[in-house]
């Protein structure tokens, strides 16, 4: 049995940033076992329980970890989408990997231009971003 808490596996399971997922769980739109939970740290069972985030079920079990290096060139933004329209990192990746759930680590503003790490393993994105390390 591996017990996580909400937010963590679905982080994990790469549905999306944290601060995202939190906003989602507390607006009512996360079921565990057919019943909405708004408790972000509920614990969660990732071998036994079934979640859904609006309506789509979330596979728990961990994949393969990818990590990627891309040089971000100017012009395109760190982000996986834009509601306007412009480019993304995402954009830059070639067609095989854009399936995986990629996240970047860190930000490079528009302007800016440097090596960026991206990757669906939400525990090495923790440890490379999170003030304590």
């Amino acid at each position: 049995m591996e017990n996580n808490s909400l937010l963590k596996a679905l982080s994990e399971a790469g549905v999306g940033s944290r601060r995202w997922l939190t906003e989602v769980i507390k607006q009512g739109r996360v079921l565990v076992n057919g019943r909405i939970t708004v408790d972000f740290r509920f614990p969660l069972d990732k071998a036994r329980d079934r979640v859904q985030v609006n309506g789509r079920p979330v596979n728990l079990k961990p994949g393969k970890a990818v990590c990627l290096m891309l040089h971000k060139p100017v012009g395109v933004l760190t982000t996986t989408r834009d509601e306007q329209g412009r480019k993304t990192v995402m954009g830059l990746l070639p067609v095989k990997y854009r399936h995986l759930r990629l996240y970047p680590v860190g930000r490079l503003d528009k302007e800016s231009t440097g090596l960026l790490l991206l990757t669906n393993d939400g525990a090495l994105t923790y440890q490379l971003t999170h003030p304590r390390f």
